[in-house]
């Protein structure tokens, strides 16, 4: 079958760039968005020029609505920019729960936005709620499809199918754990994508069309159905829904068909008609393995709500220069998500700081003394129950998440700290946390001339994406920024499945040598690098 030749010469656009989108925008033109090097448009793969005034954004989307364009971004609202205007629509314009666009779609003339406070129509003058998904669970907007007066949505409660007259039906989706839900309309039927398979909607019925890594995408032609997937492109046969080719071996973002060109969005760049191999020789891996250093404790929310840190504020992140030296960890949930204990311990203190944060500091029974940690709990929607000297039993309820303080919306900040000393012993709390399942992380040291390297930004690794804060890149600790006293890392990038990576380093506009790794399950993969060398 000729559709599934594929080119042995790889043609690469924007090399070491996550490529968030492909949109065909028109008959001859396509709409490239780069989580950040901006939107690129064009009539080929070769000939993009950029979209000016999307450079300096974490984009997530984009499309063309009329005569202008909207992008979403990650931390930072929308952009309309038009011929010879532009607009951002920032926080005083959008409020805190809608910096994060998890996806757009055009429904019946209207260009329709999903945020972590549900779906919103996107006007000219503004944003217009949808009454329907405003509260709790459901308002945790994942993904949209649409099909002519059918539309679709997905959230953390459930997929629903909405109506032309803004009726929505649960379709009580099968799979209620899954935070990734992508939806696509084949036909009259609904394809979602999730963690770990492939379902689909008939009308009456769910079928599980089959198991399969994280979905990202979908593509559909008269014969096939193309899916994005954390390793690689899965093709499946339209009519028979059976998987009869497997092609390629690192994450796909977005596939489009293109003047008869496959075009794929990867972490690495834009692909044509081709994908990337990671197939690396052993001498050319440079990491060791180390155990975890510390007894676990679990994740901190009830199954069923994202467990997964916000991506674009870890850890001693600077949000690229744009904020203060992160020294937690965020969450993003819904209001009044219940924060739960990640084992047996006892209340170090509780009650609401200087900022106005309601907050409640534990320590945990299974941590030893010599190097143990107390877990600061911020933003609380109010005051916990417990209070200092309590004890609890690990999945008991510590608070309700919130916004109180200097929050910017609904969320978890959760930090480390040695000894209790406050913020100035903060270490990092994805080393103590328990990683998901069947994942490994990347640690080590990255050194310029023996010296610990600042802020450098490390590409390469890639993790299965939370929808609304995709993993971009890493960095190494700033100044003020400690080491675990155990492991003694200054980067540390959780939840990474197993594999081969070929990471780079950025820093101060340079670009050191490429360098691979392995990550092997329950591992740490550990590396000292001097980017000197």
């Amino acid at each position: 079958m000729a559709i599934l030749v594929f080119s042995l010469i790889v043609s690469v656009v924007f090399p070491g760039y996550r490529i968030a989108q492909i949109r065909r925008v028109s008959s001859d033109t396509i709409l490239v968005v780069t989580s950040e090097n901006g939107a690129w448009k064009g009539c080929s793969p070769e000939s993009l020029s950029i979209v000016n005034g999307t450079e300096d954004f974490f984009l997530t989307d984009g499309v063309k609505f009329g005569d202008y364009y909207v992008f979403s971004t990650c931390g930072s609202g929308m952009l309309l920019i038009g011929r010879s205007w532009s607009e951002r629509w920032g926080f005083s314009k959008m409020g805190p729960n809608r910096q994060y666009c998890s996806s757009m779609e055009f429904y019946l003339g209207k260009l329709i936005a999903g945020f972590s406070d549900g779906l919103c129509e996107t006007l000219r003058s503004g944003i217009k709620p949808w009454d329907f998904f405003q509260r709790g669970k459901a308002s945790y907007t994942l993904d949209i499809a649409v099909n002519g007066e059918l539309s679709s949505t997905s959230n953390l409660s459930g997929v629903f199918f909405i109506r032309s007259n803004g009726q929505a039906e649960n379709l009580l989706f099968p799979d209620s754990l899954s935070h990734n839900k992508n939806l696509f309309f084949l036909s009259e039927s609904l394809l979602v994508g999730t963690d770990s398979a492939i379902w689909l909607f008939d009308g009456f019925l769910w079928h599980l069309v089959g198991k399969t890594p994280p979905v990202y995408c979908f593509y559909v032609d008269s014969a096939y159905i193309w899916v994005g997937t954390f390793k690689g492109v899965e093709i499946y046969d339209r009519k028979y829904l059976r998987k009869i080719f497997e092609y390629g071996n690192c994450p796909v973002y977005s596939i489009c068909n293109f003047k008869g060109k496959w075009l794929f969005g990867t972490p690495l760049g834009l692909f044509s008609d081709s994908l990337p191999s990671s197939e690396q020789a052993e001498n050319e891996i440079v990491n060791t393995f180390r155990e975890y250093p510390h007894p676990f404790i679990d994740p901190p929310f009830p199954a069923g709500f994202n467990i997964s840190p916000d991506q674009t504020y870890l850890f001693a992140s600077t949000f690229d220069g744009k904020l203060r030296i992160h020294k937690g960890i965020d969450f993003n949930n819904p209001a009044y998500t219940p924060i739960t204990a990640g084992f047996d311990g006892e209340v170090v203190s509780a009650g609401t700081s200087s900022t106005g944060a309601n907050y409640i500091t534990v320590r945990y029974f299974n941590h030893p003394d010599e190097f143990g940690a107390i877990f600061m709990h911020a933003h609380l929607a109010e005051l916990s129950s417990l209070g200092k000297g309590d004890n609890f039993r690990a999945k008991d309820t510590l608070g309700y998440v919130g916004r109180t303080g200097r929050a910017t919306n609904d969320h978890l900040h959760l930090e480390a700290r040695i000894d209790n000393h406050g913020s100035y012993f903060s270490v990092n709390p994805l080393i103590w946390i328990k990683p998901g399942e069947g994942t490994g992380a990347v640690a080590g040291i990255i050194t310029e001339n023996g010296v610990l390297l600042e802020g450098a930004k490390i590409y390469g690794v890639f993790k299965p994406d939370n929808v609304e804060t995709p993993f971009i890149y890493a960095e190494t600790y700033p100044r003020g920024i400690i080491s675990d006293p155990e492991l003694g890392e200054n980067f540390f990038i959780d939840g990474v499945l197993p594999g081969f990576y070929e990471i780079n380093i950025k820093h101060t506009g340079r670009e050191s040598q490429k360098w691979t790794l392995e990550v092997r399950q329950g591992l740490i993969s550990w590396v000292e690098i001097d980017v000197s060398l």
